[in-house]
């Protein structure tokens, strides 16, 4: 069970850091001028979109490296990496888009390699396997990431928290997490929270901690977080979550819950179970009609069954621990030896 949570857990830091690529490149593709994209660099994926070659890696595999101007080599190791289409904004407007090809990613950029954006491409295909490398380019992205580049510090911290090309460290996770976290980045935030809410490596467990980075995450939308929080779609919606969805969220705020004995977790499982309540009253309106039961079926992943079992669950939970004090308007009430045991110092 442990082994598939951690292969579910890359698997969604991985999508974050395809995402965080990807619109750090678009919004590198879609400037009308500037260190990487200048003027003679448009002139040539003009001249592509001009003559609607659709095709276009196979006019540019025609051109000899040596007679390229680089920054039309670095513009196009950023669009073969995950595909992307480059918008022009200046006279001739219009877009060209270049199909995913990894290899070719590859090999504009180490022809670049010279530019740190080069040796972040270098270094993300390197994090996915995407291409044969001989040497080791995630280290070679920490002045990137020092000088505040967000891709660099989130792919820095997912190498070092799955041990991909670097020994594996939590704390050295944590830490590029922190950087691209504090800089607004809503994936970076979720990951950090995941970090303190479980204890990882040297890192203690800290639930006050993982609820404040998933409250900034949650706040910008980040789906992961709001699953965590327990913000979930109304009864009306709650088929578009899943029992460990649920349960996730009841586990979150018991755990917040016996921690700190605030009013607020518990309000927050009375919520989750008053829509329960509302969902399987929707349940029971299905059964007069065949076809909506059936279409309900089709699409929910829940079962009143699983559902029951959930609000048995938060009902017994909030029966035996009520509130001792109340939540301070400032944060949470909390007990110093109840602390001392979920955060040992």
């Amino acid at each position: 069970m442990q082994s598939d949570n951690l292969k579910k857990e890359k698997a969604s830091t991985d999508k974050a850091l395809k995402d965080i690529f990807m619109q750090y490149s678009e919004s590198i593709l879609s400037l009308p001028s500037g260190n990487v994209i200048n003027f003679s660099t448009y002139k040539f994926l003009q001249h592509i979109a001009k003559y609607e070659i659709s095709n276009a890696d196979i006019l540019i595999d025609d051109l000899e490296f040596s007679l390229m101007p680089r920054s039309i080599m670095l513009c196009l190791a950023l669009c073969f990496t995950e595909g992307a289409s480059v918008v022009f904004t200046e006279k001739n407007k219009g877009v060209v888009s270049f199909p995913r090809n990894p290899q070719k990613a590859f090999n504009y950029a180490n022809e670049t390699f010279e530019n740190p954006i080069s040796q972040l491409v270098l270094a993300y295909l390197s994090y996915f396997g995407e291409v044969e490398v001989s040497q080791n380019f995630i280290e070679g992205i920490k002045p990137l990431a020092k000088r505040g580049n967000i891709v660099a510090q989130f792919l820095l911290a997912a190498s070092y928290q799955y041990g991909k090309e670097v020994t594996k460290d939590v704390e050295d996770a944590a830490y590029w997490y922190k950087k691209a976290a504090d800089q607004g980045n809503a994936s970076a935030q979720f990951s950090l929270g995941e970090i303190f809410r479980h204890r990882r490596g040297e890192i203690k467990a800290n639930i006050f901690l993982a609820l404040e980075w998933y409250e900034k995450a949650a706040s910008q939308g980040n789906e992961d977080a709001l699953k965590r929080l327990g913000h979930f779609p109304s009864s009306e919606n709650m088929y578009e979550i899943t029992v460990d969805d649920l349960n996730h969220a009841v586990n979150f705020y018991e755990e917040l819950s016996l921690g700190s004995h605030d009013e607020k977790s518990q309000r927050e499982l009375k919520r989750i179970a008053e829509d329960i309540k509302n969902y399987i009253n929707r349940i029971e309106n299905f059964t007069d009609d065949n076809a909506l039961q059936q279409e309900f079926e089709n699409v929910s992943t829940l079962n009143r069954e699983d559902l029951e079992k959930i609000l048995d669950n938060i009902n017994f939970f909030l029966e035996e621990h009520k509130p001792k004090s109340p939540a301070s308007e400032k944060g949470y009430a909390v007990d110093p030896e109840t602390l001392a045991r979920i955060v040992p110092i």
